[in-house]
């Protein structure tokens, strides 16, 4: 089985600047369509596995109670209205993202260490990793550039101005602009470089 890992999802910015965190997001499983038997098999030996939401029917509509999440296209889609029922050729696995990070790693972890010992080179996954933001660092980060550019101009979203504090929250007003302000989380205000 040929294993790949992507982290297009990742802010290696924020991440570096300890804002978020890499978390484990979902796992992609693909073969030939003539093939389907193979991850329908495989499917087989995760769900006795995991709690998989959609692909076990004993888990309730609109519960939080699994471990993955399972999503494939119909078949009727697939092949033109000639067939119906699940086209296993291509299946998502997504961890469930009410769960901790530790309990989504312990999952991923796991799911990784069956496909890795699974031997069938129809098969190919791909592992897809995401960042998850910090509130507590971002207030932080966002206090110490708000101290860093209160009254000062600074640059957001590529448009010179000031960033200044009202009613509570973090404004940034445009030079020369008196009509528009721009209401910003703590999490954009970290993206906001003194100019």
């Amino acid at each position: 089985m040929k294993i790949n890992t992507y982290d297009g999802y990742v802010n290696q910015e924020r991440v570096g600047r300890k804002l978020a965190v890499v978390v484990p997001n979902k796992c992609a499983i693909h073969c030939k369509r003539p093939d389907a038997a193979a991850n329908v098999a495989l499917m087989g030996k995760l769900a006795r596995t995991f709690r998989v939401y959609q692909y076990d029917k004993s888990i309730p509509k609109y519960s939080n109670e699994y471990d993955l999440f399972f999503w494939c296209n119909d078949l009727y889609f697939t092949t033109g209205g000639k067939e119906t029922g699940r086209d296993m050729s291509y299946i998502t696995l997504t961890v469930n993202d009410k769960d901790s990070i530790e309990r989504r790693f312990e999952v991923f972890n796991q799911l990784r260490a069956i496909l890795d010992g699974y031997s069938d080179d129809r098969i190919s996954a791909t592992f897809d990793y995401t960042s998850k933001s910090i509130p507590d660092a971002e207030e932080a980060e966002a206090k110490r550039i708000f101290a860093e550019c209160d009254g000062k101009k600074c640059v957001y979203a590529g448009m010179v101005g000031r960033l200044t504090l009202d009613e509570g929250g973090y404004v940034f007003k445009k030079l020369r602009v008196r009509k528009y302000i721009y209401r910003l989380t703590a999490s954009a205000v970290c993206g906001i470089v003194a100019a």
